[in-house]
């Protein structure tokens, strides 16, 4: 969550919407991530999910699409 704060941060700075939908978008897929883990303990279930260890994946693809578009305008 920490990154995202920063990268939606960074938004201002260089006056990017797409750099605060980048920063939103990980806010947003790591407080689902948070909750769903929470709600799995809280009930006593395996918090292992195959779909939530992909969420980081997300995050590259969109970094490196982020890197693309700010430095190759």
């Amino acid at each position: 969550m920490r990154t995202g704060f920063g990268i939606a941060a960074l938004a201002g700075h260089f006056k990017q919407k797409w750099i605060m939908f980048f920063g939103l978008t990980m806010i947003f897929g790591s407080s689902l991530q948070y909750v769903l883990v929470n709600n799995s303990l809280n009930m006593k279930e395996d918090p292992n999910n195959d779909t939530l260890d992909k969420i980081p994946l997300v995050y590259v693809v969109l970094s490196l699409g982020a890197l693309y578009l700010q430095f190759n305008k």
